[in-house]
């Protein structure tokens, strides 16, 4: 961790004035004196153009930022985190990474590295603090807000949604980050707007299972169960290994009055895993990380 104080005192106490401006000629700095005075004087006579001036001070905006900023340390921005009972070569890790942050406190890739690597082994309330300073660094990489969305919304917080369009207006045509969107919207009760983001992404991407399972959900809350088997069979014949997708189909089937198909497709469900997941490349990259022995069961 970063180390050392540096008293207030030397920090802000104003620094004592020289006698360079002093009068006379028994000062030593009184030749330097006459020369800046006289410079002064000149500089009066210059006019900037007003253009110039905009572009200079364009130019100098950034510098002052530059030099304003700071970013925290670790131990300023994560919670405590205990990592004694986690495993030598998990802990051995976010111990590394957090020296690469201490050293690169100003990078976005070290905070991002350190915060997948906090996500993927369960330290959810470390990583979060981790997004977010990544992104603040690079507010141009789409990975940052679209991680911190999952664990906020996976924890039923409403940012989650704002972190879903902050990512999405980063990559637009990402089909996946639109189901995962559509979910949030759908569990937060915004219907209509789940209904538009799971038909995007189902035109991003024609092979989406999971985008018509989200329309399938939303027809059969609207009892519009015709619609809801459509999408349901449209998924299936995507993904016949789609559970869920039979689970649901099994109750559409059997309010549609045949219990017969109902049946099949309830058995058919019974035999699959009970998970089919979303085909999510970039949540792959951070599953990656994980090093842990659950990431090589």
């Amino acid at each position: 961790m970063l180390s050392g104080r540096v008293g207030r005192r030397s920090l802000f106490q104003a620094p004592r004035r020289t006698s360079l401006l002093r009068s006379g000629r028994d000062n030593p700095n009184w030749e330097m004196n006459k020369h800046l005075t006289k410079t002064l004087k000149h500089s009066r006579r210059i006019r900037i153009p007003r253009d110039t001036a905009v572009r200079l001070a364009a130019l100098a905006a950034p510098l002052s930022v530059f030099l304003n900023c700071s970013s925290p340390a670790p131990s300023d921005v994560l919670p405590e985190l205990d990592l004694a009972a986690v495993e030598q070569q998990v802990a051995a890790k976010i111990r590394e990474l957090l020296v690469n942050v201490e050293a690169n406190p100003r990078s976005s890739q070290p905070w991002g590295e350190l915060g997948m690597t906090l996500d993927v082994h369960d330290f959810k309330q470390g990583a979060i603090p981790c997004y977010r300073q990544a992104a603040a660094l690079d507010s141009k990489e789409f990975r940052w807000p679209y991680y911190l969305a999952i664990i906020l919304n996976k924890a039923g917080s409403k940012k989650a949604l704002d972190e879903f369009a902050r990512a999405l207006a980063l990559r637009p045509d990402y089909s996946p980050a639109y189901v995962s969107y559509a979910r949030a919207l759908y569990d937060a009760g915004d219907l209509d707007r789940a209904l538009l983001t799971f038909e995007k992404a189902a035109e991003l991407d024609e092979r989406s299972s999971h985008a018509y399972f989200g329309l399938a959900m939303i027809m059969l809350y609207r009892s519009e169960l015709e619609a809801c088997r459509e999408h349901l069979l449209t998924a299936l014949k995507i993904e016949p290994q789609y559970s869920d997708a039979h689970r649901l189909l099994a109750e559409v089937l059997r309010r549609l009055g045949q219990p017969g198909e109902a049946a099949r497709h309830l058995g058919i469900a019974q035999n699959l895993p009970g998970v089919t997941p979303l085909s999510d490349p970039v949540y792959d990259e951070l599953t990656g990380k994980g090093i842990s022995a659950f990431w090589y069961r």
